[in-house]
C-alpha cells in the first residue's frame, strides 16, 4: 500500500448485511504462527493509548540496527466501512453484554461491549480502533486549573505546548488551513452546514448558553467541538487513509459506514502497519507472566467455538509488553496475572478508584424539531454526497460549566441518536416520561377517549422529534473499586462494585445546574428526563 490509498466506502444504503466482512490491516489470530525468536514489544489493545505507543515504536531500530518486530493483539475484529450496522434489525449481532461474574451473551467478537453491574452501565468499544469506532470524535484539552490536575508544573507545561498540539494533528482534530495555520476541525468547515446554515441539534443547545444569568444561576461558556471527522474533501491532504467527507447521516454512535471519521484504523494504525507493526485480531489476552527476561502472554480466540480447537491457550513471548486493552481489560488481565504459582507481584490496591468520568445522560423537551433521531428508511448520503437525514455528526457542540465552589466543572454535548437506536430511544423516553408522569399524580377529570384522540402511552412521533439526547461530561468519586470473581467464567467477566454511585452529588450537582438553567432560558413548557438507569 501507498500513500492515498483509498478503503471501499458502503453504498448508499449503508446496511451491513450487503458488504462481506474482509480485512484490511490486521489477520485474524486463527492465522497466527508463533516464531522461535520473542517479539521486541506486543501490545495488548488497539485504542487510543495502544495506537500511540504502536505509531511511536513502529520502524524503530534495536541497539544493533534491526528494526524492532512489534505485534499488536485485538480482541475484537476489524470492521471496514459499510459493516457497521444500520438497521435495528442487524444491531443485535453486534453486541455482547456482561454482567459480573457471568459469561458474556451475544456474541464475543462484537463491536458492542456492554457491561452492567448495579447502578453502572459502562459500553466498550469492541474492535480495531478501540472505542474510536464508536465515539463522537471530540478532542477537549484538559482544564489544567482544576484542583485534581495534580502533576508537577514542567510535565503540565509539556503537555499544554507541544503535546497537546501534537495529539491534535496525529489524531485529525487540527488540520492546516491554505495559510499554514492550524485550525480546529469543526462542522463549520462543512460545506453543507456553515454559520448561515446551522444544524438543528446544534443550534437547540447554543440557546441554553443565551440570554443573561439568573440570580441564582451561571451562564455556561459555549464553544464549538473539534471532532476528529472529515468534513471536506481538500482536508485529505497528507492523511494516511483518503476519507469520504461527513454525509450528515448522525450515525456516528454505530459505526461510520460512510467512511468519514478519523477513528484510529484510519490513521495511526495504518501509518504503524506500514512501517511493520503485526496486527491480530480476535486475539484475547487472559494473563502476563515474567521468567527468565521474558514475559509470556497467554491468548486465545475470543471466539468460544474457535477457542476450541486448541488444546491450550497459545503461548506468545515478548521482551516489552504495552498493556493498553482499556480500564477495564487491562485491570482484569493483571489482577489473572497476580495469581498461581508465577503470579505478578502487584499492588493489593489494583482496581481500586475506579472512575466512569461522572459521564451521565439526560434528554431536554424543546418547542421546536431538533432533528436529531437519525431514520433508517433515509439513505446515508444523498445528493453531493449529502444524507437527506441532515442531521450532522454524532457531537458538534458543547457547553462548559466552570467550577463555581459549590461542585466542579462539567460539559454538556448534544447527541444525535443514531438509526439502528432510534426505535430503542423512543420506547425508553416514552415510557420513562408516561412513569413520571404517574408518580406525579393527575386529578383532572377524564371522558371516554374521542375518536382519534391520541393514545397518551403510543410513541408521539411529533414530540420525540423535539426530544434532545444531552450527556454530561464531568467527574466523580472515583470510589468504585473492580473485580474478578472466583471462578470467572472468561475474559470479559470483570466486575464493578461500587455502593451509593447513583447518590454522586458530583452528578447530581451536574443534573441540576443543567436542569436550572433549560428553566432559565426556554421556560417552564421545556423538560429535562434524567437517565432511567440513574438512580
Amino acid at each position: 500500500m501507498t500513500d492515498g490509498d483509498h478503503r471501499d466506502s458502503a453504498p448508499a444504503t449503508g446496511r451491513a448485511a450487503d458488504t462481506p466482512h474482509e480485512n484490511w490491516l490486521a489477520r485474524d489470530f486463527v492465522e497466527y504462527t508463533d516464531g522461535a525468536e520473542p517479539w521486541d514489544v506486543v501490545i495488548v489493545g488497539s485504542g487510543y493509548g495502544a495506537a500511540m505507543a504502536a505509531h511511536t515504536w513502529a520502524g524503530c531500530k534495536d541497539s544493533k540496527d534491526k528494526v524492532l518486530r512489534i505485534l499488536m493483539l485485538e480482541r475484537g475484529r476489524e470492521y471496514l466501512p459499510g459493516a457497521f450496522p444500520s438497521t435495528l434489525d442487524e444491531l443485535p449481532g453486534h453486541v455482547r453484554l456482561s454482567r459480573a461474574g457471568k459469561a458474556p451473551i451475544g456474541r464475543r467478537e462484537a463491536l458492542f461491549d456492554v457491561r452492567l453491574a448495579g447502578d453502572i452501565g459502562a459500553l466498550v468499544g469492541n474492535g480495531l480502533g478501540g472505542g474510536s469506532l464508536i465515539n463522537g470524535g471530540v478532542m477537549v484539552e484538559p482544564q489544567w486549573d482544576q484542583s485534581d490536575f495534580r502533576m508537577p508544573d514542567q510535565v503540565k507545561k509539556e503537555l499544554k505546548g507541544k503535546w497537546i498540539e501534537e495529539a491534535r494533528r496525529l489524531l485529525g482534530s487540527r488540520l492546516n488551513d491554505a495559510s499554514g495555520q492550524w485550525t480546529d476541525n469543526t462542522i463549520d468547515r462543512h460545506p453543507e452546514v456553515g454559520q448561515d446554515k446551522p444544524l438543528r441539534k446544534m443550534a437547540a443547545l447554543k440557546k441554553l448558553a443565551q440570554g443573561q444569568a439568573c440570580p441564582h444561576a451561571t451562564v455556561p461558556v459555549d464553544q464549538p467541538a473539534a471532532i476528529t471527522v472529515r468534513l471536506r474533501h481538500e482536508d485529505n491532504a497528507g492523511q494516511a487513509t483518503q476519507l469520504t467527507p461527513c454525509s450528515l447521516c448522525g450515525d456516528c454512535l454505530t459505526g461510520c459506514n460512510v467512511g468519514a471519521k478519523l477513528s484510529l484504523d484510519t490513521n495511526l494504525l495504518v501509518d504503524a502497519q506500514r512501517r511493520g507493526l503485526q496486527i491480530h485480531t480476535s486475539a484475547s489476552v487472559l494473563r502476563l507472566q515474567w521468567h527468565t527476561g521474558l514475559w509470556s502472554l497467554e491468548v486465545v480466540h475470543t471466539d468460544p467455538q474457535v477457542q476450541g480447537r486448541r488444546t491450550s491457550p497459545v503461548k506468545i513471548k515478548a521482551r516489552k509488553v504495552v498493556l493498553a486493552a482499556g480500564s477495564l481489560g487491562s485491570t482484569e488481565i493483571l489482577l489473572r496475572s497476580r495469581k498461581g504459582h508465577r503470579g505478578l507481584r502487584l499492588s493489593p490496591r489494583l482496581g481500586e478508584q475506579f472512575s466512569l468520568n461522572g459521564d451521565n445522560t439526560a434528554t431536554v423537551r424543546l418547542d421546536d424539531n431538533v432533528n436529531a433521531l437519525a431514520d433508517e428508511a433515509l439513505p446515508l448520503t444523498g445528493a453531493q454526497g449529502v444524507s437527506p437525514r441532515r442531521i450532522g455528526p454524532e457531537i458538534t457542540h458543547m457547553l462548559r460549566w466552570h467550577a463555581d465552589g459549590k461542585g466542579p466543572g462539567f460539559l454538556v454535548q448534544e447527541f444525535s441518536v443514531a438509526a439502528p437506536l432510534r426505535g430503542l430511544f423512543q420506547e425508553i423516553v416514552t415510557t420513562h416520561g408516561w412513569l413520571e408522569r404517574l408518580a406525579a399524580g393527575d386529578w383532572n377529570s377524564h371522558a371516554a377517549p374521542r375518536r382519534g384522540e391520541r393514545d397518551p402511552l403510543a410513541l408521539d412521533q411529533d414530540g420525540l422529534q423535539r426530544e434532545l439526547m444531552v450527556g454530561l461530561i464531568g467527574h466523580d468519586s472515583a470510589s468504585g473499586r473492580l473485580e474478578l470473581p472466583r471462578g470467572s467464567p472468561g475474559e470479559g467477566s470483570i466486575g464493578v462494585r461500587w455502593p451509593g454511585v447513583g447518590n454522586d452529588p458530583a452528578m447530581a450537582d451536574a443534573f441540576s445546574k443543567l436542569e436550572r438553567r433549560v428553566k432559565d432560558s426556554l421556560g417552564d413548557s421545556a423538560r429535562v428526563t434524567p437517565n432511567p438507569m440513574w438512580r
